[in-house]
């Protein structure tokens, strides 16, 4: 018997044999596959030079020869073929959506803008002498067919028709709702929002029916669009004037209503200026309260005070506790007593000689002057105000920013004979525009100081209350 040893040299060597072999037949079938791509690129050379020649006479060997050689390479051209050939997997084309090529909602389209889908010229749906509420109807079902909207700028456009009157139903043009939220999506037309796109009748019973487009513009972006809670996102702040002026735009450009000429002219005025403080509104809401005003609150009177002087019956003494409860009170109010402190008295002295001798819950004012800046409604983005150092916190990093004020003098929206002068973060006022209304609560302190709390409902210059009677579904 051979020893261990013995078999383990014989079985390697079977092993490197056998390696050999495999690496013998891959070239084998590499050099074959060479041939074969070169006998495709020459093959149409060689057909034409060989038509150009008499064939010779082959003899039988030769021929057999010849026969024999095409056996062998003929199989595996023919297979190199077919592989190629279905690799080629045919391609789906793919459905046009209707949408294409259609402008967004919203959009500027020139005064000659040809749109995709036009009725009979025969029909004269604008002419003059056809009822304003009829010529309306049939330029909003041409504005929705000719444009397509994002699920958002639908919302928006619903949503004011419906203020201005207009019945809004289901089930028109469909295709037209998320063309724009799924672009390159050639099944975006048939989800479900599609076929909840809106019908628009207006009732036109009551023969005196008043036509206002200046007043609904006004009031939707004065009051209502802004005490929704259906619209939140800073987004939709922007896109709500372009989508309205872009419709009140159409309305001109097709002369759908040209007895209103004026009024819708004064409309796409308000939403020029909406474009520019809507936003504002939205960004000014988020950014109260500025740390003097809440520190004030904190120290003085309000509503952070009610929080931080709030004591749980389960607060029994003990250090730990309390320290775990005064770091959760620190985080719900944004500062410390201590920290309050330090901001409220650089600027008004003593605290504790201070204290709350005026005050004026859910007053309701406009805003008359920004300190250095002018009241021409320039945008504080260009026209910045100056800074007004009064007294240092540098002390306190945390809120450093907060020594840097400006006044800002407010007067009653009602009335305008009694004038409010706040301090406000630059970062604050640089937002705030001239003219615009907020509802806040008042605290005057003993040393003629005014500061604020609960700021809320900011709306822009043009504000106008939504009558008492007006659809609430806010």
């Amino acid at each position: 018997m051979q020893n261990t040893g013995e078999q383990e040299d014989v079985l390697r060597d079977r092993m490197l044999a056998h390696l050999e072999r495999i690496k013998a037949q891959a070239q084998a079938d590499h050099d074959v596959s060479d041939d074969d791509e070169l006998f495709n690129q020459v093959a149409a050379g060689s057909a034409v030079a060989d038509a150009a020649e008499t064939p010779e006479a082959e003899s039988p060997e030769e021929e057999n020869s010849e026969i024999s050689s095409k056996d062998q390479a003929g199989p595996s051209a023919e297979t190199a073929d077919i592989v190629m050939s279905t690799s080629k997997k045919k391609k789906k084309k793919k459905r046009k959506p209707k949408t294409a090529g259609l402008p967004e909602a919203g959009s500027t389209i020139p005064d000659d803008y040809v749109e995709k889908y036009n009725e009979d010229p025969e029909l004269d749906i604008f002419n003059p002498a056809r009822p304003v509420a009829q010529r309306v109807e049939f330029a909003m079902a041409k504005y929705r067919k000719n444009h397509k909207f994002s699920i958002s700028k639908k919302n928006i456009f619903d949503d004011y028709l419906r203020f201005g009157g207009i019945n809004t139903g289901p089930n028109a043009f469909q295709g037209r709702t998320t063309g724009a939220d799924n672009l390159g999506d050639d099944l975006a037309e048939d989800d479900y929002e599609a076929a909840k796109a809106g019908i628009d009748s207006i009732e036109d019973d009551d023969e005196d029916v008043f036509v206002s487009f200046r007043e609904v513009a006004q009031i939707y972006f004065g009051s209502r669009f802004i005490r929704q809670s259906k619209f939140i996102q800073l987004s939709e702040f922007q896109d709500a004037p372009e989508v309205v002026d872009a419709f009140l735009r159409y309305l001109q450009i097709r002369n759908v209503c040209p007895e209103y000429e004026q009024d819708i002219q004064a409309a796409r005025d308000i939403c020029d200026r909406a474009r520019l403080e809507l936003p504002r509104c939205k960004t000014l809401i988020n950014l109260f309260p500025d740390k003097f005003n809440q520190a004030c609150c904190v120290v003085f009177e309000g509503n952070q005070k009610d929080i931080m002087d709030f004591v749980p019956t389960w607060n029994t003494g003990d250090s730990k506790l309390q320290a775990i409860y005064g770091s959760f009170l620190a985080d719900t109010v944004g500062m410390t007593k201590h920290e309050a402190l330090s901001i409220v008295s650089p600027i008004v002295g003593d605290a504790g000689q201070r204290k709350v001798v005026n005050k004026k819950l859910v007053q309701r004012v406009r805003v008359v002057e920004i300190e250095g800046r002018n009241s021409n409604g320039a945008d504080p983005c260009e026209e910045a105000s100056e800074p007004v150092l009064l007294g240092s916190t540098s002390a306190n990093t945390q809120h450093a920013v907060a020594g840097i004020y400006v006044k800002v003098v407010v007067s009653d929206y009602e009335t305008s004979l009694t004038n409010y002068t706040l301090l406000m973060e630059k970062r604050i006022s640089d937002q705030i525009l001239p003219k615009i209304v907020f509802t806040a609560d008042f605290y005057e302190l003993d040393n003629g100081q005014w500061y604020i709390d609960q700021v809320n409902s900011i709306f822009p210059s043009f504000f106008l209350e939504e009558d008492e009677g007006s659809d609430e579904d806010v």
